[in-house]
């Protein structure tokens, strides 16, 4: 018995909570529901509506929150209900709000239609938007690629036909900021052509100008073989990728952002991704604060005083029973010892930031899914490949799968790619 076509648009069905996350980059505050927790995702209609149920954990009750997709695909809150004291109860009210089968939302009066991301025009496409677009082991990355473009605020008229082209990099560098910025629970703005974002938080707000440092050559730092890290520790800190940052931030400088009316006597910062060959932003970062600071890091010396710091930091479990004080003589803030005391230091500001950093995990997988290939799964928790696609990939070149496979019209919208062309 096969089920009529209106009541499969009607039926709810349950999502992971990754998916839904990645819907709500559209909210304003992205999907941060604090003190509440996501408890279960759902969504009907082929993807046309979404919602979820939270659970306060400090009380134990239950809230909804129901998105629908406008006439241009993006997402809106619609409704907000609760507090319920079963899941139950909360699901029975979220079935009604998200009003599956229903036509999508109007445009709010004044709001233009922003361009279709898959509608290509006359300047033809490039190899990294051919790939991302036209192979199905790409198709969860184009997802999760197509998702952020809509959350943006509001891009400008040429994002599109940038992220076709030569600009993909770039544009593509935009989206992960987004990301970052809405999974951080940062208000971000686009009131304005320059800078890029204008981020908020409790009163604060900063200017933020997105750049890439580019190859001189074209297209050499696109789909290629995988560069590898210059054996020469000077090389890879002071060589081209230094000089690729240099030249990139000399020319953001020279265009006096600070100045403009709307910046002036505001935070301004540039947020700056290597691109400069094929895989560099995975190695080229300690060259970066090397340009900056005029001073090489992370050299031997310093690699040894930090791990004897540590070393040191860390109490023997034999000492520490008998209370013998040996251990906490070699202290690495101990003043008999100031180049320990300034590395420890130096490690757990480190250690500080890789534990910020592991917050933003989903949106870097983003960039490195669109540009080499790796298939992103929104139903796997942790965002890795899909063992499904494991298959279709050729390890070892960066270049993504093998024999890639059209990804067909019909098969994208029976996927529920809003995106595609039309």
């Amino acid at each position: 018995m096969t089920m009529a076509v209106g009541d499969e648009q009607r039926l709810i069905t349950p999502i992971s909570q990754r998916q839904f996350e990645l819907y709500a980059l559209s909210l304003e505050r992205g999907p941060n529901f604090d003190p509440a927790q996501v408890f279960g995702s759902y969504q009907a209609g082929r993807g046309s509506t979404s919602g979820c149920i939270l659970l306060d954990p400090e009380v134990g009750t239950f809230t909804t929150l129901a998105l629908r997709r406008r006439v241009d695909h993006r997402w809106v809150r619609v409704d907000e209900g609760g507090p319920y004291p079963t899941p139950e109860a909360a699901l029975d009210h979220l079935s009604i709000s998200m009003r599956a089968g229903e036509p999508p939302e109007p445009l709010p009066p004044g709001a233009r239609r922003r361009s279709l991301l898959l509608k290509t025009g006359s300047r033809g496409t490039s190899p990294e938007f051919d790939l991302l677009t036209s192979t199905i082991s790409h198709f969860p990355a184009l997802m999760a690629v197509g998702e952020c473009y809509l959350a943006l605020p509001n891009p400008d008229a040429n994002f599109v036909t940038d992220l076709q082209t030569n600009n993909f990099a770039s544009r593509l560098f935009e989206l992960y900021l987004l990301a970052c910025f809405r999974e951080q629970g940062l208000i971000v703005r686009q009131e304005h052509v320059s800078p890029d974002f204008l981020i908020e938080n409790d009163g604060t707000a900063c200017w933020i100008e997105a750049v890439t440092a580019n190859s001189e050559t074209p297209r050499s730092g696109g789909i290629g073989d995988w560069v590898h890290a210059p054996v020469d520790r000077n090389e890879r800190l002071t060589g081209a990728p230094a000089e690729r940052f240099a030249k990139t931030l000399r020319g953001k400088l020279q265009r006096n952002y600070h100045e403009l009316d709307h910046v002036k006597g505001m935070p301004f910062a540039l947020a700056i991704a290597d691109f400069h060959e094929s895989g560099s932003m995975v190695w080229s970062r300690e060259a970066l604060p090397t340009y900056l600071l005029g001073s090489r890091v992370h050299d031997e010396r310093s690699r040894r005083l930090r791990e004897g710091a540590w070393a040191r930091l860390r109490p023997n479990p034999a000492e520490a029973r008998d209370g013998n004080s040996a251990g906490r003589r070699d202290h690495p803030c101990d003043d008999s010892d100031p180049r320990a005391l300034k590395q420890s230091a130096i490690s757990a500001d480190r250690r500080a930031a890789d534990s910020d950093d592991r917050g933003l995990q989903s949106a870097r997988r983003l960039v490195l899914l669109a540009l080499h290939g790796l298939p992103y799964d929104c139903a796997h928790e942790a965002g890795e490949p899909a063992a499904r696609h494991r298959r279709a990939l050729k390890p070892g070149n960066g270049r993504g799968p093998a024999r890639p496979a059209p990804l067909t019209q019909r098969g994208a919208r029976r996927a529920g790619l809003f995106h595609w062309r039309r």
